[in-house]
């Protein structure tokens, strides 16, 4: 379990232009609605954000990778799927993506009441909605599909799932970009 509990982790978003991953860190309450965007999201109680939200991607990985004590923390392991696709090691995020999806899973199994549950459902759609990312990024559309169709499932009315499914279902989806959500 991680250290965090009893904790609301703050989740936060970056933008990224896919053509070259490069990131932009936007405003959490930006007055921009770029609603046909792709969401990567971390967590801001953990290594690394500060790094990942100013667009220091290699040395959010580093500091990641350096603090990593055991695969079973959630949001180490989300913020650590997000640095590996942010810095193009997309065959090490897979894996790392694969654990932050069994890490928030487990997480639902323990039973929590009231907050701490609703926010144990959103932990899931982020690392489904990460991973989809990460799917949609090395052409597989169709696992994109399904993990956002879980992420859905867990969190219906999150902004970024909503958004992630609108960036999938978009026309032209080479002029979509990412967003690190807050």
């Amino acid at each position: 379990m991680s250290s965090n509990f009893g904790q609301a982790p703050r989740i936060t978003s970056i933008l990224l232009i896919t053509s070259g991953l490069v990131g932009i860190a936007i405003p959490a309450h930006s007055a921009e609605q770029d609603i046909d965007h792709f969401t990567l999201t971390v967590y801001s109680n953990t290594c690394g954000t500060q790094e990942l939200l100013t667009g220091h991607y290699d040395e959010a990985l580093a500091r990641l990778e350096a603090s990593r004590v055991d695969d079973a923390r959630l949001f180490e392991s989300t913020n650590l799927c997000v640095a590996q696709i942010m810095t193009g090691h997309f065959d090490s995020a897979r894996t790392t993506c694969d654990v932050a999806v069994k890490n928030a899973r487990s997480s639902v199994a323990i039973p929590y009441w009231g907050a701490r549950a609703d926010a144990n459902q959103v932990d899931v759609a982020i690392a489904y909605a990460n991973r989809a990312v990460l799917h949609w990024l090395t052409d597989d559309t169709q696992s994109a599909a399904s993990d956002l169709a879980q992420a859905k499932r867990f969190a219906p009315k999150a902004e970024f799932v909503a958004r992630d499914l609108i960036a999938l279902n978009a026309q032209d989806q080479t002029a979509g970009t990412f967003r690190l959500a807050k």
